[in-house]
């Protein structure tokens, strides 16, 4: 998804447990030549720290237990008015739940599957939820393992 709105102009800055994850995506824009569009982060301080306000985070992860560590790791950074939108395809109950904890603080939490997955993101991407939305700057969150990566990237 990184890749997508990068060669779309959105600016995107990228956080991920594996350097090496982000460096694949970086050199792949780089290549196709939007690699300015992409900047890459290694903690959720100065990812947050590169956004304007509000924030609009894109969640790219492992359904489960993944997506609560990386909002509880956000939230110290996270105002009112910020949007987090998770393309993880989160069972129903877990995004309720998140949700529930960021409405309090004014957070916005949208739960919104990617039609084809991970693997789909960048050809034909379909987010229903967010038509008519316009966003400025993006931020992917990946967390993903190599094997996960590469078949994102080929």
């Amino acid at each position: 998804m990184a890749l997508l709105f990068a060669e779309k102009g959105i600016s995107v800055s990228l956080q991920d447990p594996s350097t090496e994850a982000m460096d694949i995506i970086i050199k792949q824009a780089k290549e196709e030549g939007f690699g300015d569009k992409i900047s890459k982060h290694s903690d959720q301080k100065s990812l947050c720290e590169s956004l304007d306000s509000p924030k609009v985070l894109v969640f790219s992860l492992p359904h489960g237990s993944v997506g609560d560590g990386v909002l509880s790791g956000l939230m110290p950074y996270l105002e009112k008015g910020d949007i987090i939108i998770d393309c993880g395809n989160e069972h129903w109950k877990n995004t309720e739940r998140r949700q529930g904890k960021c409405v309090t603080r004014g957070i916005r939490y949208v739960g919104c599957g990617v039609s084809g997955g991970y693997q789909a993101a960048r050809r034909y991407v379909h987010l229903s939820t967010l038509l008519g939305c316009h966003l400025t700057k993006v931020t992917v969150v990946h967390r993903c393992v190599q094997a996960r990566t590469t078949r994102l990237l080929t």
